[in-house]
């Protein structure tokens, strides 16, 4: 149970926890946007650069891992360590064993993860 531990902290460590929620404020003035000129690249803190984050983060704590703790985290999961294609099971255990301990980590950037260390 240990290495499950060590799974979710390999996987999650970097990925956000839930958020606080927030409290009601009286909406700001709307004014319409200035014109776009070109087009626009994902703002800080986007979906896809959150994702990006996750991955990393994820990424940078398998590699540094004992083989041991990675297979032992591949079965968690339900892959075989012997061939750990990802599959939607895995994604969907991945983020729900991640909200289990109070972390957030999105389909995308577990897909992502996953097919990273398949070698997919």
């Amino acid at each position: 149970m240990a290495l499950a531990g060590t799974l979710l902290a390999l996987t999650m460590s970097g990925c956000s926890a839930p958020a606080p929620t927030p409290t009601p404020t009286e909406p700001a003035p709307q004014t319409p946007p200035p014109a776009a000129v070109s087009t626009p690249t994902p703002a800080p803190g986007s979906a896809s650069e959150q994702t990006a984050v996750e991955v990393q983060a994820m990424s940078d704590l398998w590699e540094s891992a004992p083989p041991e703790q990675r297979e032992d985290a591949l079965r968690v999961i339900g892959l075989d360590p012997a061939d750990p294609q990802p599959t939607d099971d895995a994604v969907e255990t991945l983020v729900s064993k991640a909200a289990e301990l109070g972390y957030v980590v999105s389909e995308d950037a577990a897909r992502q993860f996953l097919a990273q260390i398949s070698g997919d």
